[in-house]
């Protein structure tokens, strides 16, 4: 993998989501062992990953959390407000089967 350390995981969709010790997110196919991609975006380790629909949601120690398009990989973010852990500004993520989830720290 690295000599960074995995923090925490995830699987979701036979796909293996590592959260590392400085910043990045690996993905592994479960299938095949390989990785298949890094995700960039955080700037500090990635203590939190969860899974929730076609989205992977990150938390880091850069005060961010970070909301992975998971069949894009790409990703939307909003900060949160410093030694909290509450976002700022309450997002919202409207998914296709009309349910709301608001993240609450």
């Amino acid at each position: 993998m690295s000599d960074d350390a995995v923090l925490t995981l995830d699987i979701q969709d036979g796909l293996l989501f590592c959260g590392l010790q400085g910043s990045d997110i690996k993905v592994f196919d479960l299938e095949t062992f390989q990785l298949i991609r890094v995700l960039r975006g955080h700037t500090d380790d990635i203590l939190s990953l969860t899974s929730c629909g076609a989205f992977i949601l990150s938390g880091s120690v850069d005060g961010t959390v970070r909301v992975w398009n998971k069949n894009l990989m790409c990703c939307g973010m909003f900060p949160v407000s410093p030694g909290h852990g509450i976002p700022t500004s309450p997002p919202r993520f409207r998914f296709g089967y009309n349910k709301q989830i608001h993240y609450i720290g």
